[in-house]
């Protein structure tokens, strides 16, 4: 995944701004306000998941990483 692929997905996150990105594993960790809440690995999104939020995943579709 390049930078430029990476800022397109934090454009697309435009209503959240200010997202702001970081080199990790390979790939990158998206941030909002110094917290963590997605990766970008190998051209997959993933979203921080935890029991407060993890059934709206569920009902979207979403599966585990």
């Amino acid at each position: 995944m390049s930078r430029n692929d990476c800022d397109y997905i934090i454009d697309l996150l435009g209503d959240w701004h200010p997202v702001t990105a970081k080199r990790m594993f390979g790939g990158f960790a998206l941030y909002k306000q110094e917290q963590v809440f997605a990766l970008i690995l190998h051209d997959t999104l993933y979203f921080k998941v935890d029991d407060s939020n993890r059934t709206d995943y569920e009902a979207a579709g979403s599966e585990p990483f």
